[in-house]
Protein backbone atom coordinates (compact mmCIF):
# COMPACT_ATOMS: atom_id res chain seq x y z
CA UNK A 1 0.00 0.00 0.00
CA UNK A 2 1.13 3.43 -1.27
CA UNK A 3 0.65 5.90 1.55
CA UNK A 4 0.65 10.07 1.25
CA UNK A 5 1.73 11.93 3.98
CA UNK A 6 0.32 15.37 3.33
CA UNK A 7 1.00 18.66 5.62
CA UNK A 8 -0.36 22.37 5.11
CA UNK A 9 -1.00 25.52 7.23
CA UNK A 10 -4.59 26.12 8.42
CA UNK A 11 -5.81 29.50 9.69
CA UNK A 12 -8.37 29.50 12.62
CA UNK A 13 -11.96 30.31 12.07
CA UNK A 14 -11.88 31.06 7.85
CA UNK A 15 -13.16 27.86 6.59
CA UNK A 16 -13.30 28.43 3.25
CA UNK A 17 -9.65 29.66 2.88
CA UNK A 18 -8.93 25.80 4.66
CA UNK A 19 -11.05 23.99 2.33
CA UNK A 20 -9.60 25.69 -0.60
CA UNK A 21 -6.20 24.58 1.07
CA UNK A 22 -7.20 21.26 2.01
CA UNK A 23 -8.79 20.34 -1.53
CA UNK A 24 -5.59 21.79 -3.33
CA UNK A 25 -3.54 19.86 -1.37
CA UNK A 26 -5.65 16.69 -1.83
CA UNK A 27 -5.48 17.33 -5.80
CA UNK A 28 -1.75 17.65 -5.55
CA UNK A 29 -0.73 14.87 -3.63
CA UNK A 30 -3.64 12.42 -5.56
CA UNK A 31 -1.72 13.82 -8.97
CA UNK A 32 1.44 12.04 -8.25
CA UNK A 33 2.99 9.30 -9.71
CA UNK A 34 3.19 6.59 -8.86
CA UNK A 35 -0.81 7.59 -7.17
CA UNK A 36 -1.45 7.19 -3.29
CA UNK A 37 -3.43 4.26 -2.32
CA UNK A 38 -4.24 6.43 0.89
CA UNK A 39 -3.92 10.27 2.19
CA UNK A 40 -3.31 10.59 5.64
CA UNK A 41 -4.24 14.95 6.15
CA UNK A 42 -3.79 16.72 9.11
CA UNK A 43 -5.87 17.07 12.41
CA UNK A 44 -7.64 20.41 12.22
CA UNK A 45 -8.70 20.26 8.22
CA UNK A 46 -11.17 23.18 8.68
CA UNK A 47 -9.50 25.41 11.39
CA UNK A 48 -10.35 25.73 14.85
CA UNK A 49 -14.19 27.07 14.28
CA UNK A 50 -13.97 28.84 17.36
CA UNK A 51 -10.86 30.91 16.61
CA UNK A 52 -9.30 30.43 19.86
CA UNK A 53 -5.40 30.38 20.96
CA UNK A 54 -5.17 27.12 23.55
CA UNK A 55 -5.32 29.71 26.45
CA UNK A 56 -9.03 30.41 25.17
CA UNK A 57 -8.56 34.02 24.45
CA UNK A 58 -9.97 35.31 21.16
CA UNK A 59 -7.33 34.87 18.60
CA UNK A 60 -9.10 36.64 15.64
CA UNK A 61 -10.45 40.05 15.70
CA UNK A 62 -13.35 39.58 13.59
CA UNK A 63 -16.21 37.85 15.01
CA UNK A 64 -17.01 34.09 13.47
CA UNK A 65 -19.96 32.41 12.97
CA UNK A 66 -20.80 29.26 14.80
CA UNK A 67 -20.25 25.43 13.61
CA UNK A 68 -23.07 24.61 12.07
CA UNK A 69 -23.96 20.87 11.70
CA UNK A 70 -25.17 21.92 7.94
CA UNK A 71 -21.33 23.20 7.80
CA UNK A 72 -19.16 20.74 9.29
CA UNK A 73 -21.27 18.50 6.87
CA UNK A 74 -20.82 20.78 4.00
CA UNK A 75 -16.62 20.10 4.58
CA UNK A 76 -17.10 16.59 4.97
CA UNK A 77 -18.76 16.21 2.17
CA UNK A 78 -16.41 17.97 -0.20
CA UNK A 79 -13.26 15.76 1.16
CA UNK A 80 -15.64 12.76 -0.08
CA UNK A 81 -16.09 14.42 -3.17
CA UNK A 82 -12.28 14.10 -3.51
CA UNK A 83 -12.14 10.93 -2.76
CA UNK A 84 -14.41 10.00 -5.07
CA UNK A 85 -12.89 12.06 -8.05
CA UNK A 86 -9.75 10.91 -7.48
CA UNK A 87 -10.34 6.66 -6.68
CA UNK A 88 -8.41 7.13 -2.97
CA UNK A 89 -8.94 6.49 0.66
CA UNK A 90 -8.43 9.81 2.41
CA UNK A 91 -8.11 10.11 6.39
CA UNK A 92 -8.40 13.84 7.87
CA UNK A 93 -9.23 15.56 11.01
CA UNK A 94 -11.80 18.26 11.50
CA UNK A 95 -14.79 19.57 13.90
CA UNK A 96 -18.26 18.21 13.98
CA UNK A 97 -21.53 18.96 15.26
CA UNK A 98 -23.59 17.04 16.99
CA UNK A 99 -27.06 18.25 18.07
CA UNK A 100 -24.61 21.62 19.12
CA UNK A 101 -22.05 19.88 20.73
CA UNK A 102 -18.38 20.87 18.58
CA UNK A 103 -16.19 18.32 18.78
CA UNK A 104 -13.13 17.55 17.22
CA UNK A 105 -11.65 14.51 15.52
CA UNK A 106 -10.69 11.97 12.14
CA UNK A 107 -12.34 10.31 9.91
CA UNK A 108 -11.49 7.61 6.85
CA UNK A 109 -13.52 7.84 3.97
CA UNK A 110 -12.95 5.39 0.72
CA UNK A 111 -12.92 5.81 -2.58
CA UNK A 112 -16.95 5.40 -2.51
CA UNK A 113 -17.03 8.69 -0.02
CA UNK A 114 -18.27 6.79 2.66
CA UNK A 115 -17.33 6.62 6.15
CA UNK A 116 -14.93 3.66 6.77
CA UNK A 117 -13.80 4.72 10.39
CA UNK A 118 -14.15 7.64 12.53
CA UNK A 119 -12.93 8.21 15.94
CA UNK A 120 -13.70 11.52 17.97
CA UNK A 121 -13.60 13.31 20.97
CA UNK A 122 -13.95 10.19 23.90
CA UNK A 123 -14.42 12.59 27.10
CA UNK A 124 -18.37 13.04 26.11
CA UNK A 125 -19.60 8.93 25.44
CA UNK A 126 -22.42 11.29 23.14
CA UNK A 127 -19.94 11.93 20.65
CA UNK A 128 -18.48 8.65 19.34
CA UNK A 129 -19.56 8.10 15.80
CA UNK A 130 -21.63 5.22 14.18
CA UNK A 131 -18.21 4.04 12.25
CA UNK A 132 -15.65 2.02 14.53
CA UNK A 133 -11.68 3.68 15.35
CA UNK A 134 -10.12 0.08 14.40
CA UNK A 135 -11.61 -2.34 11.65
CA UNK A 136 -10.94 -3.87 8.37
CA UNK A 137 -10.77 -2.09 5.17
CA UNK A 138 -10.36 -2.96 1.53
CA UNK A 139 -6.38 -1.84 2.06
CA UNK A 140 -5.99 -3.47 5.18
CA UNK A 141 -6.71 -3.30 8.64
CA UNK A 142 -6.50 0.03 10.42
CA UNK A 143 -6.56 1.97 13.49
CA UNK A 144 -7.31 5.36 13.45
CA UNK A 145 -6.78 7.54 17.27
CA UNK A 146 -7.60 11.25 18.01
CA UNK A 147 -5.90 13.00 21.53
CA UNK A 148 -4.34 11.61 24.35
CA UNK A 149 -2.41 8.09 23.72
CA UNK A 150 -2.04 6.84 26.70
CA UNK A 151 -6.00 5.73 26.59
CA UNK A 152 -5.57 1.87 28.27
CA UNK A 153 -9.23 1.34 26.65
CA UNK A 154 -7.61 2.21 22.93
CA UNK A 155 -4.76 -0.42 23.78
CA UNK A 156 -7.41 -3.09 24.64
CA UNK A 157 -9.36 -2.59 20.96
CA UNK A 158 -5.88 -2.02 19.23
CA UNK A 159 -4.83 -5.58 20.84
CA UNK A 160 -7.64 -6.73 19.48
CA UNK A 161 -8.15 -5.46 16.26
CA UNK A 162 -4.42 -6.77 15.37
CA UNK A 163 -4.12 -3.36 12.49
CA UNK A 164 -1.19 -2.74 10.16
CA UNK A 165 -1.35 0.41 10.85
CA UNK A 166 -2.37 3.29 13.28
CA UNK A 167 -3.07 6.71 12.29
CA UNK A 168 -2.90 8.87 15.58
CA UNK A 169 -3.67 12.64 15.46
CA UNK A 170 -2.34 14.63 18.41
CA UNK A 171 -4.78 17.29 19.96
CA UNK A 172 -3.19 20.88 20.02
CA UNK A 173 -1.54 23.11 19.66
CA UNK A 174 -0.60 22.88 23.16
CA UNK A 175 -0.69 25.94 25.56
CA UNK A 176 2.29 25.04 27.04
CA UNK A 177 4.31 24.35 24.14
CA UNK A 178 3.08 27.37 21.54
CA UNK A 179 5.87 26.22 19.18
CA UNK A 180 4.83 22.64 18.86
CA UNK A 181 7.16 19.67 18.99
CA UNK A 182 10.80 19.47 17.32
CA UNK A 183 11.11 17.27 14.34
CA UNK A 184 13.31 15.03 17.38
CA UNK A 185 11.05 15.21 19.45
CA UNK A 186 8.03 14.40 17.06
CA UNK A 187 10.08 11.43 15.37
CA UNK A 188 10.66 9.97 18.92
CA UNK A 189 7.22 9.81 20.01
CA UNK A 190 6.22 8.10 16.92
CA UNK A 191 8.63 6.01 17.48
CA UNK A 192 7.74 4.86 21.17
CA UNK A 193 4.11 4.30 20.12
CA UNK A 194 5.33 2.12 17.13
CA UNK A 195 7.32 -0.03 19.91
CA UNK A 196 4.37 0.09 22.36
CA UNK A 197 1.69 -0.96 19.97
CA UNK A 198 4.20 -3.18 18.07
CA UNK A 199 2.72 -1.45 14.55
CA UNK A 200 3.31 0.69 11.95
CA UNK A 201 2.48 4.31 13.30
CA UNK A 202 1.55 7.43 11.28
CA UNK A 203 1.46 10.33 14.03
CA UNK A 204 0.59 13.84 12.92
CA UNK A 205 1.15 16.74 14.88
CA UNK A 206 -0.89 20.10 15.32
CA UNK A 207 1.02 23.34 14.21
CA UNK A 208 2.59 26.32 16.05
CA UNK A 209 0.46 29.04 17.52
CA UNK A 210 2.11 32.35 16.05
CA UNK A 211 0.95 35.86 16.82
CA UNK A 212 -3.14 36.11 16.98
CA UNK A 213 -3.45 32.45 17.25
CA UNK A 214 -2.83 32.29 13.36
CA UNK A 215 -1.01 29.08 12.13
CA UNK A 216 1.44 30.67 9.78
CA UNK A 217 3.21 26.91 9.44
CA UNK A 218 2.11 23.47 8.63
CA UNK A 219 1.99 20.65 11.46
CA UNK A 220 4.43 17.52 11.37
CA UNK A 221 3.55 14.11 10.27
CA UNK A 222 6.29 11.45 11.32
CA UNK A 223 5.83 7.79 9.91
CA UNK A 224 7.33 4.70 12.14
CA UNK A 225 7.74 1.04 12.01
CA UNK A 226 8.35 -0.67 14.87
CA UNK A 227 12.31 -0.89 15.18
CA UNK A 228 12.69 1.13 12.26
CA UNK A 229 14.18 4.88 11.87
CA UNK A 230 11.35 7.34 11.06
CA UNK A 231 10.18 7.84 7.68
CA UNK A 232 11.21 11.77 6.29
CA UNK A 233 8.86 14.04 7.96
CA UNK A 234 5.98 15.81 6.13
CA UNK A 235 5.19 19.38 7.00
CA UNK A 236 6.61 22.39 8.90
CA UNK A 237 8.92 23.57 6.65
CA UNK A 238 10.08 20.19 4.94
CA UNK A 239 8.60 18.61 2.33
CA UNK A 240 4.18 19.08 1.63
CA UNK A 241 3.78 15.77 0.39
CA UNK A 242 6.08 12.55 1.84
CA UNK A 243 5.21 8.90 0.09
CA UNK A 244 5.73 5.69 2.14
CA UNK A 245 5.11 1.83 1.75
CA UNK A 246 3.34 0.06 4.02
CA UNK A 247 3.82 -3.86 3.35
Amino acid sequence: MRVGLVQFPRAPGERATNLIRTLGAIDRAAAAEPGPDLLILPGQCDGDPTGREPTGEVALADEIPPLTQAMAEAFSESIAARAREWGVYIAFGAFRNRDGVVAEGAALFDPDGDVLLECWDRSDESLRGAAPSCGETPIGRLALRFGQTTDQRFDSDLQAADPMLVVAWFDGPDPKNRRGPSAEEAEDQCRALAARWKVAVCAVFPPPVGRGGACAAAGLTVWCRPGDRPAPLAGRGSNELTMVELI
